[in-house]
């Protein structure tokens, strides 16, 4: 099962409206109020196409978890809270540290899989000149998008997947 909470669907609009922010100005949709008279329906536009972006994002992420909790038998739930998502994997028994490992890597993993997958499609879709600018802004948003995701999650911080990662490894080793 997954659940979307309301703080995910603000979180992400937030987001969205921050990637829009910073979006290179040289490409589509090259958003300059003073010379493009319909900006505001553009970025409305970028604003709509980020935040499924940003949900997809975290959804393969949180799958990743899920699927590999399923593996090992596991009756997994899912919710989209806030900037990310939680997966309780539901085992009847205390998680083994290897499996603690997979499962928790699994989800970054998963996520970085979609980013370099968007960033192929988009080099395809480009070799072939047949890529127009929504389709490659969207394929550009997932790559940097997971490939960020992927990185930053993979630190050894408590609250993040490296975090948990390296605190298994830590007490098996010690």
């Amino acid at each position: 099962p997954i659940e979307i909470h309301a703080s995910h669907l603000a979180i992400s609009a937030l987001v969205a409206w921050s990637a829009v922010e910073a979006t290179q100005k040289s490409a589509w949709p090259a958003i300059d109020p003073k010379t493009q008279p319909d900006w505001q329906y553009v970025y409305a536009l970028c604003i709509a196409l980020w935040m499924p972006i940003v949900s997809f994002s975290i959804l393969v992420h949180e799958l990743g978890h899920a699927i590999a909790s399923r593996v090992f038998g596991y009756r997994p739930t899912i919710h989209l809270v806030g900037l990310g998502g939680l997966t309780h994997p539901n085992a009847n028994e205390t998680i083994p540290w290897h499996r603690d490992v997979v499962v928790t890597l699994a989800g970054p993993l998963s996520g970085l899989s979609l980013g370099l997958f968007a960033g192929a499609f988009r080099l395809v879709l480009q070799a072939a000149d047949v890529a127009p600018g929504p389709v490659t802004y969207v394929l550009e948003g997932l790559l940097i998008a997971n490939l960020l995701w992927a990185f930053f999650n993979l630190l050894p911080v408590s609250s993040f997947d490296g975090g948990r990662i390296s605190s298994a490894l830590l007490i098996r080793a010690f």
